[in-house]
């Protein structure tokens, strides 16, 4: 049998996902700016970067999809617009640090920081941010962040639960290459399913301004 070189086979995983076929659809979501909302899960050392050991499990994902530049982007457009901004922490680690790059958006005084609280959500982990977001009269969310196939998706299937408009930002979020396949790919296809839209970072840069 034919070797088929990994540039080459991940080049047809990249065409199927981002294919726009009527077996493989992509969603479409028109966004109402005054009820728009980023969240950005878990932006912190611990999750994507190379300075921390659990870069280890996520690593691909934030090579090969910039993830933390793509943030930065999402960030910076979303202040420009004045949109509302709020960051999910899946944990309650005092040791843990936002990503350097992506500090002074976060610590600028009118950034949403929500951390655990199972009070307000019936699946663990995930914290009041829907109910905060609601209070500003936010409908539609754009999602992205850490690790594809656990804090997004959780996130993603809360906030649907909770009646909000889903957007997930494709390449701005990170998913481990593991033994047993690649995350974020079967994150995506996911995604694709059950979000309201999936767009490129560049897509969604676009559509803030």
């Amino acid at each position: 049998m034919a070797s088929v070189s990994v540039g080459k086979a991940e080049s047809a995983e990249n065409r199927c996902v981002a294919s726009r076929s009527g077996a493989c659809p992509n969603p479409e979501m028109k966004l109402d700016l005054e009820r728009t909302a980023l969240v950005v899960i878990d932006p912190r050392v611990d999750f994507l970067s190379l300075e921390s050991a659990a870069w280890l499990a996520p690593s691909v994902g934030v090579i090969a999809y910039e993830t933390v530049q793509n943030l930065a982007r999402l960030f910076k457009a979303s202040k420009r617009t004045r949109i509302t901004v709020a960051i999910s922490l899946t944990s309650e680690d005092p040791c843990s640090s936002f990503i350097p790059e992506l500090t002074r958006y976060i610590e600028d005084g009118r950034t949403i920081v929500c951390s655990p609280n199972r009070l307000y959500s019936p699946l663990p982990r995930v914290n009041d941010v829907g109910l905060r977001l609601r209070g500003q009269r936010i409908s539609q969310i754009i999602l992205a962040g850490m690790i594809a196939g656990f804090g997004i998706e959780c996130h993603l299937r809360d906030f649907l639960e909770q009646g909000f408009e889903v957007a997930v930002v494709r390449d701005a979020v990170a998913g481990p290459r593991l033994p047993e396949g690649k995350g974020y790919l079967s994150a995506l296809a996911n995604f694709r399913r059950i979000a309201n839209a999936l767009w490129t970072t560049e897509e969604t840069v676009k559509r803030l301004s």
